[in-house]
């Protein structure tokens, strides 16, 4: 499914709004119905390729995630915490809670492993299910 122009334009205004959904569907156009139930835009097929169009996919937050996890296990913590960009991209894609509960704590706790023992058994747990 191609994606509408408000569907574009509220993928176009969500970093300026800091992943403020509801917001960025305001700014597009949207009516105060739909920008009260932000889940038929985030849920739908045309968003979802307009996040993809912009290079925010799927692929690009978990491989970062991943590689985060990997180059970063042996910095100090408070450098290599990525958690606002990885949780904002994650909120757009609808891979988290809008308020940022749900994965929050998971993203956290990965970022903060720095033994590759441990990413492998958290990998382990969480993908091969």
């Amino acid at each position: 499914m191609t994606p509408t122009k408000k569907q574009r334009d509220a993928v176009n205004n969500i970093v300026g709004n800091h992943g403020n959904i509801t917001k960025s569907m305001r700014q597009a156009g949207y009516s105060e119905a739909s920008v009260q139930n932000p889940k038929n835009l985030t849920e739908s097929k045309g968003y979802l390729e307009a996040l993809d169009e912009v290079g925010l996919t799927q692929e690009l937050l978990t491989s970062s995630l991943t590689k985060d996890i990997q180059e970063k296990g042996e910095l100090p913590v408070e450098k290599r915490n990525r958690t606002r960009e990885l949780e904002l991209g994650m909120k757009a894609r609808n891979m988290l809670g809008q308020s940022g509960e749900g994965g929050g704590t998971v993203i956290n706790l990965l970022l903060s492993v720095n033994d590759k023992e441990d990413v492998a058994k958290i990998k382990k747990l969480t993908f091969d299910e």
